[in-house]
């Protein structure tokens, strides 16, 4: 592959331009992901709004049957 790209220059020159834009694209991508992942990762499953509701309500529903 790189042999070719030395031996055609439209190749060569198009690889030259475009190289820089699609590791930025890249990069935005890996950054963007492990920026999610790290989000995730600081609430425990508990910690999530539906599992706080599932929980009120399955607390409401012990203490209605006790009562």
């Amino acid at each position: 592959m790189v042999a070719g790209l030395t031996v055609n220059t439209i190749a060569l020159r198009w690889w030259m331009v475009a190289d820089p834009e699609v590791a930025a694209l890249i990069e935005y991508f890996e950054d963007a992901h492990q920026f999610m992942e790290r989000q995730i990762e600081l609430l425990h499953h508990d910690q999530t709004a539906s599992m706080q509701n599932t929980f009120s309500k399955n607390v409401c529903s012990l203490i209605n049957v006790m009562e």
